[in-house]
Parts: C-alpha cells; structure tokens; sequence
C-alpha cells in the first residue's frame, strides 16, 4: 500500500485522532437542506424505471431489467403503504426520505475523510456548501430511481480505497471499513449491470497496487465476487426472477 498518513495529517496541521469539524452539525445541515427540497417536491421524485419497477412488481413479473432486490424494495413500499396507509405516496415518501439520510450521510463521511487525510479545511467547507445547495444533488437525493443509490455507494467506496491507500494497516486492521468496503463494492455492482465490467478492469490494477499486501486484498476482492454471485445466481433463481440477460 501507499501509506503517507502521517504526512498528510502533519501538512494540514492534525492529529492521527481525527479531525476538529463537528461531523453531527455538517449532516444535520445537509439533512436540512435537502428536507427543504423534500417538501417543495412531495413524497419525491418516483420516476425514471421507477415506474417500472413497481408495475413488474404489481404484476409479479419481475425481470433482471432493473436489479431485482431495487424492485422489490419499491414495489413492496408502494403495495404495502397503498394497503394499510390509505395511499401509495406515504411509503414513497418514507423510503425517498430515508434514502435521502443515507445520501447525506454518504456525503458526510466523504467530507470527514477529505478533511482527515487529503484537503485544507476551506476546500471541505467549499465542497460541504457544494453538496448542500446544487440542485442536480438535490434532485437525485430524493429521487427513487437505481442511479442514486449506485452513485452514493459508489462515493462511499471510492473514499474506503482512498483510505485504503493512504492509510493502508490500520485500514486492513479495521473490520468496520473492510465490511464498508465489500459492501458499497457489492452494492455499486448490484445496483448497474456495467459497473460489472468496470469491476473486472479494477481487480487487476487493485491488485497490483496492493502486492505489499496481496493476501489480505485478494480475500477482499474475493469477497466483492462471491457475494455478488450468491445474489446474482442462487438468489435470482430462487426468487424467480426472469432472466432478460
């Protein structure tokens, strides 16, 4: 691994311990910007293969057009809060708004781990101010379609392999980020069928980087690959979904 950690901390004046901004107040504070939105835009946005979505799942005839765990999820939402709710939209809005707290969260730690290992407090603040108030974030934070969850998970991975370079033993001592690290990699998979391929060009090149430390990166890509396997082969089958390629 590339472990510059020490030099980064010392360059931008911190501690190995971690970093002076209050992480709580910067995720309230997107929270609340994007809440604003949530209200002038109720229960959010179900569009794009949304829509879709939900109609294969009304018709239980759910293909692997759209990862199937998505279709479910929404269709489920909809079908349940249309039941006992009285309508469709109050289970929209509980799920738009709470994966809204999960991409507000996303951001945050992306923010916290620029501040900790790579960039002066202004370019956090610039960015913490950019997430906040661009409308397209905000746009795709409270809308229902597959993209915002791939992109949330796809950040939060990035920032684990940055991470990981730079801070590379307490990172593979670390169970919490190695578990974030599968996870958001199985996720990102899961969520877009080419971000399969994108993953097939990484594993080589990961691989090579981290020869310091091959055992220990070869378990955590082979971790990514059979847990994107169990969910794209035995559990598709067992679920019935029909295959479309």
């Amino acid at each position: 691994g590339l472990d510059y950690s020490e030099y980064r901390n010392k360059e931008n004046g911190k501690s190995d311990s971690g970093t002076k901004m209050n992480w709580k107040i910067v995720y309230f504070f997107l929270v609340f910007c994007y809440s604003v939105s949530f209200l002038g835009v109720f229960p959010g946005f179900f569009a794009y293969d949304a829509t879709m979505a939900h109609r294969q799942f009304f018709y239980d005839n759910i293909t692997s057009q759209h990862p199937w765990i998505h279709t479910i999820i929404l269709g489920y939402i909809a079908e349940f809060s249309k039941s006992h709710l009285g309508h469709p939209n109050v289970g929209i809005a509980i799920y738009i708004y709470t994966q809204m707290l999960f991409v507000a969260g996303c951001f945050t730690y992306t923010l916290y781990s620029m501040e900790k290992y790579i960039c002066k407090r202004v370019v956090v603040i610039i960015s913490m101010v950019f997430y906040a108030i661009f409308p397209t974030i905000h746009m795709f934070a409270l809308c229902s379609t597959k993209d915002t969850l791939f992109t949330a998970l796809l950040v939060l991975f990035m920032v684990m392999l940055n991470e990981l370079f730079i801070d590379t033993d307490n990172f593979l001592h670390n169970k919490l980020k190695l578990i974030v690290f599968v996870l958001s990699a199985v996720g990102f998979l899961i969520l877009r069928k080419n971000a399969f391929y994108a993953m097939l060009v990484f594993v080589p090149v990961f691989l090579y980087f981290m020869r310091r430390n091959f055992k220990k990166a070869f378990m955590m890509v082979g971790a990514i690959w059979i847990i994107y396997w169990i969910y794209s082969v035995p559990l598709t089958n067992v679920m019935g979904i029909i295959d479309i390629g």
